[in-house]
């Protein structure tokens, strides 16, 4: 007889309750603001029975009811939907303020990843010289090359050359100048504005533009690096037709996470 492993089943209940955490507390708070409404609702009754009640108590005094004689005794009825209301909304704001939480943890990780990456890059040059490294880059794009299945139909623009945007996976007909053009005038619109989306990019070019095209991008912020810079890999095809792989010198990063 298999006894469950009753540890594990709460460590791995804990965990999920944990991660979705943001999304429980949003459901919770949306029902919650729900259940509010229909207790709102269902005090009604019994409220305006007590205005009633203190209406005609006045009046039998000789006094004419005011609103705070209304609020004195009917707001009673009400401190159910009050509270229920009152969690709601800390739920569904708790729920923002984890959600922020893990996105600094998550961009203070990716920073740290992208400055070891870059010092790794400067070491590998440094260590194995420009010519080697420019050999792996080469493999690395026949790889991309060899991944992304060719489809005619599928081919944009109608230039002399077969290009590859590895990024993306789409194939473009250009030529290098014309490539070059594209990069100077958006290298321009970088200068000037300060920054530029993966879509901006892909729309240059002719592209299909991408659900996290406006997410991704380059930002300048004074630096010569932070610019668009594309090396050119001449690559074959499995059809044996000369192929450009695009590779980008700096990669897109994420433009709207604060550091």
């Amino acid at each position: 007889m298999n006894i469950p492993n009753v540890k594990g089943l709460l460590g791995s209940a804990k965990n999920t309750l944990i991660k979705n955490s943001p999304k429980i507390l949003i459901g919770v708070g949306v029902g919650g603001l729900l259940v509010v409404s229909v207790l709102a609702v269902k005090a009604t009754p019994r409220a305006l029975e007590l205005c009633n009640d203190a209406a005609k108590e006045k009046r039998d005094n000789d006094e004419e009811p005011t609103k705070l004689d209304f609020i004195k005794v009917a707001w009673k009825c009400y401190i159910p939907a009050a509270v229920t209301g009152a969690l709601s909304i800390g739920c569904i704001l708790e729920s923002q303020n984890i959600s922020a939480r893990r996105t600094a943890v998550l961009a203070t990780a990716y920073k740290i990843s992208e400055t070891a990456l870059e010092e790794y890059q400067g070491k590998v040059v440094e260590t194995i010289g420009e010519k080697k490294e420019e050999a792996i880059r080469d493999k690395i794009a026949k790889k991309h090359l060899d991944e992304t299945p060719l489809v005619d139909s599928e081919v944009i623009g109608n230039g002399p050359t077969l290009c590859l945007d590895p990024t993306s996976g789409q194939y473009i007909r250009s030529d290098i100048e014309t490539i070059r053009r594209v990069i100077n005038d958006l290298n321009s619109d970088l200068l000037t504005e300060g920054e530029l989306t993966l879509n901006d990019y892909y729309y240059a070019l002719g592209l299909r533009q991408t659900t996290t095209g406006e997410q991704l991008g380059w930002k300048y912020t004074g630096s010569k690096d932070e610019q668009l810079r594309i090396r050119f890999s001449a690559q074959i095809t499995e059809k044996n037709e000369p192929c450009l792989v695009l590779e980008h010198y700096t990669p897109p990063r994420y433009l709207h996470v604060d550091y």
